[in-house]
C-alpha cells in the first residue's frame, strides 16, 4: 500500500523493533537552544615604581531552553498518547578580583608583598514540566495535553563567596629567604 511498516521482525529472530522510516515521518522532535554572553574587563594601574593595583571583573549571563515530544504514534511511546518534556533555565554569574603589590629592591633585600581579595556571586533558576494525552503528533503545544504528568517544577540557586589573600616575600642576598602566606574564604554553599 507505500506506506511503511510500523515495526520490523529481525531475520532469524522473533525480537520486534520499531522502523526507524516510519518513526522519521512522525511529529516527534527534540529541541534545545543555549544563549550565553560572558564579558571580562581587566584593568592595571601602576601608583608608584613600587605599588601595582590589578582588578578583573567577569560576568557571565546564560539562557537555556528545551522541548521533547514524542508523537502519540510514534512505536516508542509505550502509553500512545503521545508526551512532551520541556525545560528552561538561566543563571548569572559575577566574579570579581582585586590585588594590591609591593615589590622593591634595597641594596640585598627584596620585599615582596601581596593583599588580594575576590568575590562571586551565582544566581541560577530551572522550570521544568511534563505533559501526556496529545491528540496528534501536528498538535504538541502544551495547550493540546490531557493532563500534567506531574507538578511543575522550579528551582532557584542563589551562592555568594568571598575571599582575601596575604603574601610576603623576603630575601637577603638572594641566598636567606622567608614566605609567609595567609588566606580566608567565607561561602553560603
Amino acid at each position: 500500500n507505500g506506506e511503511y511498516m510500523k515495526e520490523l521482525t529481525r531475520w532469524g529472530n522473533r525480537t520486534v523493533t520499531y522502523n526507524p522510516l516510519y518513526e522519521a515521518t512522525l511529529g516527534s522532535y527534540s529541541k534545545s537552544s543555549y544563549e550565553q554572553v560572558i564579558n571580562n574587563l581587566s584593568a592595571q594601574w601602576n601608583i608608584s615604581k613600587y605599588l601595582l593595583f590589578k582588578s578583573t571583573l567577569g560576568l557571565t549571563r546564560q539562557f537555556s531552553n528545551s522541548e521533547n515530544f514524542l508523537d502519540p504514534n510514534s512505536m516508542k511511546n509505550d502509553l500512545s498518547a503521545g508526551t512532551l518534556a520541556t525545560g528552561s533555565g538561566d543563571s548569572f554569574v559575577l566574579d570579581w578580583q582585586a590585588s594590591l603589590a609591593y615589590n622593591r629592591f634595597i641594596g640585598k633585600h627584596n620585599i615582596n608583598t601581596s593583599v588580594g581579595m575576590n568575590i562571586m556571586e551565582s544566581k541560577e533558576k530551572s522550570l521544568s514540566a511534563n505533559y501526556k494525552g496529545f491528540p496528534s503528533g501536528s498538535l504538541h503545544s502544551p495547550n493540546y495535553a490531557e493532563e500534567i504528568v506531574s507538578k511543575p517544577t522550579q528551582s532557584e540557586e542563589h551562592s555568594r563567596l568571598m575571599g582575601l589573600i596575604g603574601l610576603v616575600n623576603y630575601s637577603y642576598d638572594n641566598i636567606y629567604l622567608f614566605d609567609a602566606s595567609i588566606r580566608m574564604d567565607g561561602s553560603s554553599k
